[in-house]
C-alpha cells in the first residue's frame, strides 16, 4: 500500500511490476495486485505485469482484472526502454 501510496505522487502514468515469482496461491500478492489495479484505474494510471504466468493471467482474468487492456498489459517479459 505504501509503495502505491508513493508512486501516485510521481508524475509516472505507467507502472511496470515483476511477478515472475509470484504465484495463483499467493493470496497476499494477488490482494496486492488487485488493489493497486484498482488505485490506478481511479488515478488514471496504466500497469504492465511483467512474466504473469498463463496460471496467474487466468486468475487475473477470473478477477475481472483484464477487462481494460489499454490500462494492465500482460507480456511474457518486460524489456528495459
Amino acid at each position: 500500500h505504501d509503495a502505491v501510496s508513493a508512486l501516485l505522487l510521481t508524475d509516472h502514468q505507467h507502472w511496470a511490476v515483476d511477478v515472475t515469482g509470484l504465484t495463483v496461491g499467493d493470496a497476499a500478492g494477488m490482494r496486492t495486485i488487485s488493489g493497486a489495479y484498482r488505485r490506478l484505474l481511479r488515478h488514471g494510471r496504466r500497469m504492465t505485469l511483467c512474466g504473469a504466468s498463463p496460471t496467474l493471467r487466468q486468475a487475473l482474468t477470473r478477477l475481472r482484472l483484464v477487462l481494460q487492456p489499454h490500462r494492465l498489459r500482460l507480456p511474457s517479459a518486460c524489456l528495459p526502454d
